[in-house]
């Protein structure tokens, strides 16, 4: 439990990091909605997902895909929405809606307070 709690702390700690690092030095750009996807689990829930394409400071035009989300995206095919690249790395962009970090640390504290749990009674 301790490990797994542990690996899933990596991995939330490396996206709140991510995020701050854009907030702190991404550049700001508008994307165009060109498609979107979705993915089903063995549950039957189902996650969306953005397709978007934009044109970075360089001149260059990047597309990729914006974050999983429970609901289905409001934006329409065809629609802007902001977004943050870094310069290094404009595929590891971020719509700014998705640059709250306010969800990750709420796992953080869940998954610890659920490791003390087990902890506590094994």
């Amino acid at each position: 439990m301790v490990g797994f709690t542990a690996l899933v702390t990596y991995f939330l700690q490396s996206s709140i990091r991510h995020k701050d690092r854009l907030r702190a030095h991404g550049l700001r750009t508008l994307g165009t909605v060109t498609g979107h996807e979705t993915s089903s689990d063995a549950e039957g829930g189902i996650t969306y997902c953005l397709l978007v394409q934009f044109t970075a400071r360089n001149g260059r035009r990047y597309a990729g895909r914006s974050g999983w989300h429970r609901s289905p995206p409001p934006q329409a095919v065809g629609e802007e929405v902001a977004l943050m690249y870094e310069a290094s790395d404009p595929y590891g962009f971020r719509l700014e809606t998705e640059l709250t970090t306010t969800k990750n640390y709420f796992l953080l504290v869940l998954m610890w307070a659920g490791a003390a749990y087990y902890l506590g009674n094994s």
